[in-house]
């Protein structure tokens, strides 16, 4: 009965009743008197709610209280510690209802019984970074922390303290402990971070102090591992060597790293040493494992080897443990655990790829079932040897912290574990560590195409059909672990398109698939418990996607006649051609043999014969005066000219540039060989791209050519040739226009001169010209004025061309 001055137990039996109070000085007494709820759960056990001093479960063998109570910017521990209702669900999990909400205590979460420092209880851990914990042989347990040894009573809860005092006599040289060991005689070796070494009597006196000062001095003050012999000497390991401790003789000596002696220590940084009772002391260093022959007093070495995967994986050693099988466990910083076997001379790696929570291992221990317990820089680890498997704890399930210390592990007598780290430390039993046997289902909870969740639900072993077009669609999935979901890992695959499981975390519950070609698939997902061990048990669904009308087998077999019907067309039309191709050949070789001829008498005019040899005649008279640059420069004006015509010869359409260049290098010789007789300008507009804009070659110079010889030449005063290209409707329109005589005065002056000869120049351009109209379609392409003053005498000529053109 819960009444507000305790609880109230009543035996009918013998008709006693038993009354449970708050005892002040007793952490196993009841919390707070003032009880408020009560319950007991499926396994027997009794639940007890109090006001203001949280739940308690009631432990029947010991009659004691395990108090759980809110603790200020903690997580995981009660929001409130005003309790007013309990219950369970039916997987055994415990709500409890209090002032600041609903709390929910899962009933596979273990207990890893946590102590930490306290502010307002001075019986409470001293300091939270716990470097090594020591059981004695009157079992009790010392704890090192940064600020001295804290001797914790089981029974109590309570803790007692050892520390460094101001005028230092009789007690720790510092507070900074790293190590702790108690020898064959009683007394204590502590071991500390920049004090040495303090050794004390059974009963907790002083005896000496050995450190780089004393006379019985250490190789360094930084000492991280204590262990005894069995001739009952003391090995002390230390950040710069190896030291033995002689009782006998009460001497020291060190043992060092030596570059030219392969049979001496690895590295002089050493974490931790291992008495094997064969003789070997085991030793842990920054760099690589040593097995030390005491009695020969040489040192065997233990390296990683790259490619070899029979060595170490890692050379940064932190400690090594001896199992019940004589098998080495090695814990290495950042090569994960490994296991050394004497009988075969093997030596394998367990890494995070194995299912460890972090590759860095600090200590390691083996609990009475013969499993090993791993301290981590991520959490503890449970290892089991004979399936090879690891069940992984963090936070989430009360232990300390993430982050656990080197040194801080003990295994007591009666077989409890402690492990410390950053935030105090753990207690607990192994065997009452079990394991989740709730396997929750893992459930398809939406379906969606192109995001758009489909209304209907679908249940494990349904079956889902698409059409063709449905070719983006994702399935969600959760696992109905609601203790902690967020610790759940999740496999899934579609049969018949994946190569097999592809894995998400607790954050991605989703699978997405685009473009998947029709057929049958089965999805399949499934997901581990909250310890990382994966289910048996899997969801599935069946997916239809159903092919398209076209990719049938009868539209298949209707594309294949009907391409045989257009085969068969094709050829018939290609019988046609052919009979009809030797009527065309006829025709096709007149045009030919026209078009070749039109080339040939083009190419024979589009050059004045005369205009060649005047030219060289010209070149040849600079050369009789001595005015060499001149012939230079006109000979050079020439040769760029004739390899212009030449190239532009060999193509049917060539772009604007040449011509335009074409033009300007013949003016410019006829300018010097008839001295400056005339100016001239070339202007293209702006809106035609020269470079490319083909025409076809050499059609406007002999327009020019008249312009110069039968206009200008004829004239007294100086003359001008003007030359315009500029875009008309499907073609290139060109102007030359000049002021000459005429064409009028040009031919009586030919005909007084007794020149019958006709020139065929412009018929020939005429009729090239032709050959680029098309089918039915005529255009006057040549069109030529006399132009004349406004008294009727002759002004000059107008020519106007229009080019066929195409882009090149």
């Amino acid at each position: 009965m819960g009444t507000p001055k305790g609880l109230v137990k009543n035996n009918p039996v013998l008709n006693t009743w038993q009354q449970y109070l708050n005892q002040p000085n007793n952490n196993n007494s009841l919390s707070n008197n003032d009880v408020g709820a009560l319950f007991q759960d499926k396994k027997g056990r009794l639940w007890v709610g109090t006001s203001g001093g949280g739940l308690n479960l009631y432990d029947y063998v010991n009659n004691t209280f395990m108090p759980f109570v809110n603790v200020p910017g903690k997580q995981n521990t009660l929001s409130n510690d005003f309790v007013n209702a309990i219950t369970e669900d039916q997987q055994g999990n415990i709500w409890i209802g209090t002032s600041k909400g609903v709390n929910r205590m899962d009933n596979y979460r273990n207990t890893f019984e946590h102590f930490y420092n306290i502010p307002q209880k001075t019986n409470s851990l001293n300091n939270n970074t716990v470097w090594c914990i020591y059981e004695t042989h009157n079992k009790e347990i010392w704890i090192g922390t940064d600020k001295g040894i804290n001797i914790f009573d089981k029974k109590t809860g309570h803790f007692s303290f050892l520390t460094k005092s101001p005028n230092n006599q009789g007690k720790l040289p510092s507070n900074q402990i790293r190590t702790l060991y108690e020898d064959s005689y009683g007394e204590f070796w502590i071991g500390t971070f920049d004090a040495g070494i303090c050794r004390l009597n059974a009963s907790k006196k002083h005896i000496a102090y050995y450190n780089t000062n004393t006379k019985i001095s250490l190789p360094d003050n930084q000492v991280w591992s204590i262990t005894e012999d069995n001739n009952k000497d003391i090995w002390i390991g230390t950040f710069n060597g190896l030291a033995q401790y002689n009782r006998k003789t009460n001497t020291i000596t060190s043992f060092h790293h030596d570059d030219k002696n392969s049979n001496s220590l690895s590295c002089n940084i050493i974490y931790h040493l291992l008495y094997d009772n064969n003789g070997y002391l085991w030793i842990s260093t920054f760099n690589g494992l040593n097995k030390f022959d005491i009695k020969k007093k040489t040192f065997e070495r233990y390296y990683h080897i790259p490619e070899n995967y029979n060595s170490l994986s890692n050379n940064r050693i932190f400690s090594v443990y001896k199992d019940n099988e004589n098998i080495l466990w090695i814990a290495t910083m950042g090569g994960g655990l490994n296991k050394y076997d004497f009988k075969t001379n093997t030596i394998k790696a367990y890494t995070e790829e194995e299912g460890m929570p972090n590759n860095i291992v600090y200590n390691i221990l083996e609990d009475h079932l013969g499993n090993l317990w791993l301290s981590t820089n991520f959490g503890l680890s449970k290892f089991n040897k004979k399936n090879e498997t690891f069940v992984n704890y963090d936070i989430r399930d009360g232990i300390q912290s993430s982050e656990f210390n080197l040194g801080a592990a003990c295994k007591t007598s009666d077989g409890e574990l402690l492990f410390g780290g950053m935030q105090g430390f753990n207690l607990f039993k192994p065997e009452i560590i079990t394991e989740n046997k709730h396997h929750p289902p893992v459930l398809v909870t939406a379906f969606k195409v192109f995001n758009k969740p489909h209304q209907y639900q679908y249940g494990n072993g349904d079956t889902i059909e698409l059409s063709y077009h449905d070719n983006f669609f994702s399935f969600e999935f959760a696992s109905l672990e609601f203790s902690n979901p967020d610790k759940i890992k999740y496999a899934f695959t579609l049969e018949n398109f994946d190569k097999g499981w592809l894995y998400a975390e607790a954050t991605r519950r989703y699978a997405e698939y685009t473009n998947i070609p029709p057929g049958v698939y089965t999805f399949r997902v499934k997901a581990t418990d909250s310890q990382g061990l994966w289910l048996p048990e899997t969801c599935h669904l069946y997916l239809i996607i159903h092919n398209v009308w076209w990719r049938s087998l009868w539209f298949k077999a209707s594309i294949v006649l009907f391409i045989l019907i257009i085969i068969a067309l094709i050829i018939y039309d290609r019988y046609r051609k052919i009979r009809r191709k030797h009527r065309w050949e006829k025709q096709k070789l007149q045009l030919e043999k026209q078009l070749f001829d039109l080339k040939q008498k083009a190419l024979s005019l589009q050059m004045n014969p005369h205009f060649i040899f005047n030219t060289l005649n010209a070149i040849q008279t600079f050369i009789l005066k001595d005015n060499t640059d001149q012939a230079i420069q006109f000979m050079g004006k020439l040769s760029q000219l004739m390899r212009l015509i030449l190239s532009s010869t060999r193509e049917v359409y060539v772009p604007l540039i040449n011509e335009v260049k074409i033009l300007t290098y013949y003016l410019d010789l006829e300018k010097i060989r008839f001295n400056e007789k005339f100016d001239y300008t070339i202007h293209v507009d702006n809106a035609i791209d020269t470079e490319f804009t083909g025409v076809p070659p050499m059609l406007i110079q002999p327009f020019v050519e008249n312009a110069v010889l039968h206009g200008i030449m004829h004239k007294k005063e100086k003359g001008h040739i003007s030359i315009i290209f500029k875009p008309a409707k499907d073609n290139i329109h060109c102007i030359i226009k000049d002021d000459g005589i005429g064409r009028e005065k040009s031919a009586l002056l030919k005909k007084e001169k007794g020149l019958s000869h006709t020139s065929r120049g412009i018929a020939i351009i005429a009729d090239r010209l032709s050959l680029f109209e098309e089918k039915n379609i005529k255009q006057k392409r040549i069109v030529i004025n006399d132009l004349k003053n406004a008294d009727g005498t002759p002004a000059g000529t107008h020519v106007e061309v229009f080019l066929p053109f195409i882009e090149l």
